[in-house]
């Protein structure tokens, strides 16, 4: 009798430890938080946010509480500047702030060492942080629809960046260090005001989808670009 009574203590006590588990971590890591105010309840067990279409005028400074944060969704917003404290969230994979009103990229960015992912399609940029070039990680990023006028010659440290979307901005000139970018399969460039693509683009035989559409290249230069780049698509 007193063994089945030490199982039962022991079996009720479990399942109270449990429920108190539950009740302060209620919901899986891969759980998409999209309330700021809910994720603030267990800011450590964050991993996922989206606060999308929120009408938010300034990066969130609670956000910062959630210092194991891998994914971060505030587009569709109007956000006019990513804080320099965006370096604290250091576990940071994807950051997607496009459709927002950022004007500038902090140096600071170059900090996010996990980074995978980073889109800002259509803000008001107009100069990229050589810090951008720290990011090793990258894979894919997204800048088109912005002011940019120049890429920053640290762009061909991206030894990982499979994704390089620059169309519809500003760029007159590419840094030949971009043969730097070995795992580049998509590159687009349309709509900008390059005349001349650099010589090393012939050479980059990896790239699978090149778009320079809407641009004052020449036409016999696309010619040769597409005879260089055979197994490559290119939109001329």
């Amino acid at each position: 009798m007193k063994v089945l009574t030490v199982l039962i203590t022991l079996w009720l006590s479990s399942w109270f430890l449990y429920g108190q588990q539950d009740k302060t971590h209620p919901y899986p890591d891969d759980y998409e938080y999209t309330s700021l105010r809910e994720a603030l309840k267990n800011p450590n067990q964050v991993h996922r946010l989206t606060l999308k279409n929120e009408r938010l005028t300034a990066f969130p400074p609670e956000v910062f509480q959630l210092r194991n944060l891998k994914y971060l969704n505030l587009s569709y917003n109007e956000i006019k500047e990513i804080p320099i404290e965006i370096y604290k969230l250091d576990q940071l994979e994807v950051l997607i702030l496009n459709h927002n009103l950022i004007h500038t990229i902090p140096h600071t960015i170059g900090m996010l060492q996990n980074l995978t992912e980073l889109n800002l399609i259509r803000n008001a940029i107009s100069t990229l942080p050589v810090e951008i070039g720290l990011l090793t990680r990258l894979n894919t990023l997204f800048l088109e629809e912005n002011f940019i006028k120049k890429i920053p010659y640290e762009i061909g440290n991206l030894k990982n960046l499979r994704y390089l979307g620059l169309s519809e901005n500003e760029i007159n000139l590419l840094p030949e260090s971009i043969q730097g970018l070995t795992s580049l399969e998509v590159l687009t460039l349309s709509s900008n005001n390059i005349k001349a693509l650099p010589p090393c683009i012939k050479e980059m035989k990896h790239i699978k989808e090149l778009y320079i559409r809407q641009n004052q290249i020449p036409e016999f230069e696309k010619k040769v670009i597409k005879k260089s780049l055979s197994q490559t698509i290119c939109y001329l």
